[in-house]
């Protein structure tokens, strides 16, 4: 089992789950949903988390990159989506955009 990465908005609501790298895109298993839905529970509202057991939850390729400025306690980082790998700071990741 993957692990998985799960991250909030500045306002509680799901922003993405992921995995580190690019790796083949796969429906997500029940022992992963598992583990992202434990992973923002007590983080975003239960509402956020009925959301994420009735939507499809469509796993892709994507890159991400920490959002300026730097934080000094890497768990208070913010991260952004970029369109690619050439953005100063960028990483693949693969997994769930939920701020669409």
């Amino acid at each position: 089992m993957a692990k998985w990465i799960c991250l909030t908005t500045d306002d509680g609501e799901m922003h993405s789950a992921y995995v580190e790298g690019h790796v083949r895109p796969v429906p997500v298993s029940p022992a992963d949903f598992l583990q992202i839905e434990t992973a923002f529970k007590g983080l975003v509202a239960d509402e956020e988390l009925q959301r994420l057991r009735t939507e499809p939850l469509p796993v892709r390729q994507h890159w991400m990159r920490p959002q300026p400025p730097l934080a000094k306690d890497p768990r208070e980082q913010l991260f952004e989506f970029c369109d690619s790998g050439d953005e100063p700071g960028a990483f693949p990741v693969t997994g769930v955009r939920f701020d669409r």
